[in-house]
């Protein structure tokens, strides 16, 4: 395209559903690039690369800011590291000044770029040099996410559990995720010399994984101690958060521990007036803690 041409202008009701016409048109064997992306964008494509049974392999060029806010996310996240554990989804550090978020495609060539408008997003066709993004990227530091894969949580959490606490982990994680629940956590964990197992704190607005766990553990009566064994090796949290969130849960009267003669550990339980409790009910629980 010239400097003289418009590049043309269409609107889209989700930056998904923009993502969404790119990629589904992209041959399983395609490369897809997105430049610096904003959070939005970023999301969306993360969910609709999880949808496609035969995704492109997307290189992600994300500047530190929406980078940090996505590991801050645990469910796009995780969904993020289950992506780039089956190699679709590469991440590359972008540095360049402009704020240029857009996608990049050939096997056919595709340049969109995105310019938010409140609850919208605009798709401007053309703009963007693929080959200025594949130089991007041969030079971009690749990055980690510091964030555990959904599936490998799941499958841990199979091979130390019963079954239930899969379940019920599962059915509490689909729960926020089925409610468009991808908003801002805390991250806690850690500090500047010693980063650690990183974890989410629980807010309003976001999902608590260790939480989650932990309610999952005490529906089925699991130790304390092997609980926090897993969540640590997970490196889902540190042992620090574990214990603060199971003392939230007890003074809130949604779990209890119960003693297990001889040993120095206890066994966790729901609490009565939450033993019942189906998965939305549980969520808005941690939720409100």
């Amino acid at each position: 395209m010239s400097d003289r041409e418009e590049p043309g202008v269409s609107s889209s009701r989700s930056p998904r559903s923009a993502v969404a016409s790119v990629f589904e048109r992209l041959p399983a064997a395609a490369v897809a690039y997105l430049l610096d992306p904003t959070p939005r964008v970023l999301r969306a494509a993360i969910a609709v690369c999880n949808r496609l049974s035969t995704p492109p392999e997307m290189r992600l060029l994300v500047a530190p800011e929406p980078l940090a806010r996505l590991r801050e996310r645990f469910l796009p996240a995780s969904a993020t590291a289950n992506l780039t554990e089956r190699g679709v989804v590469q991440l590359g550090r972008y540095d360049g000044p402009e704020r240029l978020p857009a996608v990049a495609a050939d096997e056919p060539t595709t340049t969109v770029r995105f310019v938010d408008d409140g609850a919208d997003v605009e798709t401007l066709s053309g703009g963007v040099d693929l080959s200025r993004c594949r130089s991007l990227w041969a030079d971009a530091p690749r990055v980690g996410l510091q964030t555990p894969a959904r599936r490998r949580l799941t499958a841990g959490l199979a091979d130390r559990f019963p079954p239930g606490v899969v379940a019920t982990f599962g059915a509490v994680a689909a729960a926020a995720a089925g409610r468009g629940d991808l908003r801002r956590g805390t991250v806690a964990g850690g500090d500047e010399h010693d980063p650690g197992p990183r974890g989410l704190a629980a807010t309003p607005e976001g999902f608590d994984p260790v939480g989650a766990v932990l309610v999952a553990a005490a529906s089925e009566g699991c130790r304390n101690d092997r609980v926090t064994d897993w969540v640590t090796d997970a490196r889902l949290a540190a042992e620090s958060t574990v214990s603060e969130r199971k003392q939230r849960l007890a003074a809130h009267g949604v779990i209890e521990s119960l003693p297990v003669g001889g040993e120095r550990t206890h066994r966790l339980r729901l609490t009565p007036a939450y033993a019942d409790c189906g998965p939305r009910a549980l969520l808005g629980v941690l939720d409100r803690l």
